[in-house]
């Protein structure tokens, strides 16, 4: 869940999980420039050992957040992703995710309102706005196989 206030319509990530060489954005949501008065929100989800630029597995249109309050959530099941803003359901997308469960490198790095030094899309943000960033994985199958 990402509840966030964007000071302009600016190209930019809410939070990137880049490679050991911050190359490639394994997982993120960015949010973008749409048709007309609408914006993008994307999930990057990148299995790093297989690309060498990000993947967008999903892109959903929305009416422009700048200059107010939002919530998203992005709900990632083994076969579609869902977009939810402001608590409604927005859309939901099939998906094909190769692999089904990213690993990531210890040497991996979180980036918060942006995707690092390499890659020049930071969320725009004034020293007044905020960004409440809650990152959940279930990690109950990953749990279940090392108890096994």
């Amino acid at each position: 869940m990402a509840i966030f206030k964007p000071t302009s319509s600016r190209t930019g990530y809410l939070f990137a999980v880049l490679n050991p060489f911050e190359t490639v954005v394994q997982l993120g949501i960015r949010i973008s420039d749409g048709p007309g008065t609408n914006q993008n929100v994307s999930l990057i989800y990148t299995n790093s050992d297989l690309h060498s630029h990000s993947e967008e597995v999903a892109k959903f249109t929305v009416p422009k957040l700048s200059k107010k309050w939002s919530k998203i959530v992005i709900k990632v099941s083994t076969t579609d992703v869902t977009l939810y803003l402001n608590c409604h359901e927005m859309a939901r997308q099939r998906v094909i995710r190769i692999p089904l469960e990213l690993v990531f490198d210890t040497a991996s790095t979180l980036y918060i309102a942006q995707a690092g030094p390499h890659i020049q899309e930071k969320y725009d943000v004034s020293t007044q706005a905020t960004l409440l960033l809650v990152i959940t994985v279930e990690i109950d199958v990953i749990v279940g196989t090392a108890l096994n």
